[in-house]
């Protein structure tokens, strides 16, 4: 049976959910494992720089050890020099502690959320999806979209089953307005993740246009 193995050797952080999320939206049947890398920031704007030429710190990096196989479903078959054992290498990630506490806070999350979305951002790269043209973006937006939906699923079914059942013997009659309100149609609102993500989206536009600004000045 197949899986995505996240290897997080410096943290122990509970992936197994985010990884079976990001499997399933992904297709995947095979065994395939990414690593996970915890860098300061003073050492990821090194990293940064030397691999990208991109002279700031930033939060999270991707380095896929495949090219060319985005919306594939790899095959041992198909890529034996980069098998582990039993596993597929797609590549590692990269994540900053201090800007995800920066983020977290800029963002209004908690340090758990922000670094959900950075690690499913990142598997996405190893898995071949990109951000550099506009399509590509919508792209990958919505596949991160679909995986923290999955998420949201999967914890709500959870709180549900853990919920006590309390049955009341004796229920007072509700008036008529309270039986309308009861049945308007729920709102769907938006998770937490979903939030960040478009506050992000916000906020890089945001900085586009500055730019923009200070080129025509």
């Amino acid at each position: 049976m197949g899986k995505l193995k996240i290897e997080s050797i410096e943290k122990k952080l509970k992936l197994r959910k985010l990884a079976k999320a990001v499997y399933a939206v992904l297709g995947q049947t095979s065994k395939i494992k990414a690593e996970l890398v915890f860098a300061s920031a003073e050492e990821i704007h090194s990293l940064n720089n030397t691999t990208r030429g991109v002279d700031k710190v930033t939060d999270v990096l991707s380095y896929p050890s495949l090219d060319g196989i985005k919306g594939q479903i790899l095959l041992p078959e198909n890529h034996i020099i980069e098998m582990d054992g039993r596993y597929i290498f797609i590549g590692s990630i990269v994540l900053c502690e201090e800007k995800i506490k920066e983020q977290a806070l800029e963002y209004g999350n908690t340090e758990e959320q922000e670094r959900t979305y950075l690690i499913i951002h990142g598997l996405l790269h190893l898995f071949g999806y990109d951000h550099m043209a506009e399509d590509d973006k919508k792209e990958m937006r919505t596949k991160e979209k679909e995986i923290l939906a999955l998420l949201e699923d999967k914890k709500k079914k959870k709180d549900k089953d853990l919920a006590p059942v309390i049955e009341s013997e004796t229920e007072e009659v509700k008036d008529e307005e309270e039986i309308k309100e009861s049945v308007k149609p729920e709102e769907t609102e938006k998770t937490p993740l979903e939030k960040m993500i478009e506050a992000k989206e916000e906020n890089s536009k945001r900085k586009k246009g500055v730019k923009a600004e200070e080129k025509n000045d």
